[in-house]
């Protein structure tokens, strides 16, 4: 039985591990066959970090972690400088100047690895600008960015009205930088809990495309029906075997406890929780927690 991804979240990892890895690529090769600017809303628990990591392999890497998964008979492009911000790192801060320094120090280490080098010394050109002027620097299409929890500062401080100002500000100046050079990018994909308008951080963009109720990827993250019952099946064989139970009732026991959710505006798919997967390895004599 291949290992389950308990508590996996790295794509690479995953495969390097031959661990159970839902095939979810054939939405990657929707989403991404030519330059596109993506956002995505759902909840936590749905996978997607783990979207925004297979995003990651494929354009850092080509299809070399990707042998017998969908997207192999498709994807004919090549691999590209990728920068992947994870904006949960920025939740907490003690004040408004120690969390642009914060931002500051993210952005600069990520962008680094592709070339952006910030010059502390030059302080009567602003961050940002020398941002904007390294970006003008580029040829078109040459960079992918992926953004996951494009929110998480803002969500953690809700009940601080002045901090909450001071981020969204700073957020909403770096997203106008992003769109202005959005000719620059391959490939934009921003992730978070809340809607696209919801803080107003993302209206700098033009064309950004809000798929998280969209009827066509009402599957793309959590699991839906015939998944589980695909690619969890041996472990489904051993929790009813372990707890004296048929097949049948352990997921219907499943699907009472992390199924039936749906987030397309017409209902039309439900899906499981990611956390199935995790969730055999807990099976006792007890039964599901």
């Amino acid at each position: 039985m291949n290992p389950l991804p308990l508590g996996r979240s790295s794509f690479e990892v995953i495969r390097l591990r031959q661990a159970v890895y839902v095939d979810k690529t054939s939405w990657i090769a929707r989403l991404a066959p030519s330059r596109a600017m993506v956002f995505l809303a759902h909840p936590s628990l749905f996978g997607k970090s783990l979207l925004v990591s297979t995003f990651e392999s494929l354009f850092r890497h080509g299809l070399k972690d990707f042998a017998g998964l969908d997207i192999e008979k498709h994807w004919k492009d090549r691999t590209y400088p990728v920068v992947r911000l994870n904006f949960s790192a920025l939740r907490v801060f003690r004040s408004a100047e120690q969390f642009k320094e914060s931002f500051k120090s993210l952005i600069s280490y990520a962008f680094s690895e592709v070339g952006f080098q910030y010059c502390n010394a030059e302080r009567r050109i602003h961050f940002l600008d020398q941002f904007r002027a390294w970006l003008r620097s580029l040829a078109p299409s040459s960079l992918v960015i992926l953004i996951d929890e494009y929110d998480a500062p803002l969500t953690a401080n809700l009940d601080k009205a002045a901090a909450f100002s001071e981020i969204q500000d700073l957020l909403s100046h770096f997203y106008a930088v992003l769109n202005e050079f959005q000719e620059k990018m391959r490939f934009l994909f921003v992730t978070g809990i809340t809607t696209l308008g919801y803080h107003g951080v993302l209206s700098a963009f033009e064309n950004l495309q809000d798929i998280s109720s969209n009827p066509l990827f009402g599957s793309v993250l959590g699991y839906t029906e015939t998944e589980v019952q695909v690619y969890f099946s041996e472990y489904l064989e051993r929790a009813a075997s372990r707890l004296g139970l048929t097949i049948s009732t352990v997921y219907e026991r499943l699907q009472e406890n992390y199924g039936g959710f749906s987030f397309d505006f017409e209902g039309q798919t439900r899906v499981f929780l990611s956390v199935v997967g995790i969730e055999f390895s807990f099976v006792s004599s007890n039964g599901f927690p």
